[in-house]
């Protein structure tokens, strides 16, 4: 189970459409999930970034941030956020070419109106969680 809310986050997240909510919701569920399967991650931390919720492996320094914002440009959909520098997003996109609305390098959306696609969030959510693991 994900741990509470971080004040900041709780307030950022409130201004957010009650669809949008959900999905962070789903969307963070997953990510402490995946985190909590993976003892080289260690535990998470929840802070924002650039004003928008944020992942970090801050403990083991195993990944690289993985950011959730809901924007009005794009009122339909939650963005998922990664460093633009890696090739994460091609990986995902490999495995999972329709689970996403891939943004180049560095943003995956998912439509507010479906279900999460859980494996494939968990897959993008390990990728991030591990990612300097990998580059070692």
């Amino acid at each position: 189970m994900p741990p509470k809310y971080p004040s900041d986050i709780e307030t950022t997240i409130a201004g957010w459409p009650e669809a949008a909510k959900t999905c962070f919701h789903a969307l963070r569920k997953v990510i402490f999930q995946t985190a909590a399967s993976n003892s080289a991650v260690g535990t998470l931390e929840e802070v924002l970034k650039w004003g928008e919720p944020s992942f970090l492996t801050s403990q083991t320094r195993s990944g690289t941030t993985l950011r959730i914002s809901w924007k009005p440009k794009t009122p339909d959909e939650i963005g998922v956020f990664v460093i633009c520098r890696t090739d994460m997003l091609k990986q995902v996109r490999a495995l999972y070419p329709e689970a996403f609305r891939y943004e180049g390098t560095r943003a995956a959306y998912l439509p507010l109106s479906h279900p999460i696609p859980e494996e494939a969030v968990a897959y993008l959510a390990m990728r991030a969680q591990t990612y300097h693991l990998e580059t070692r």
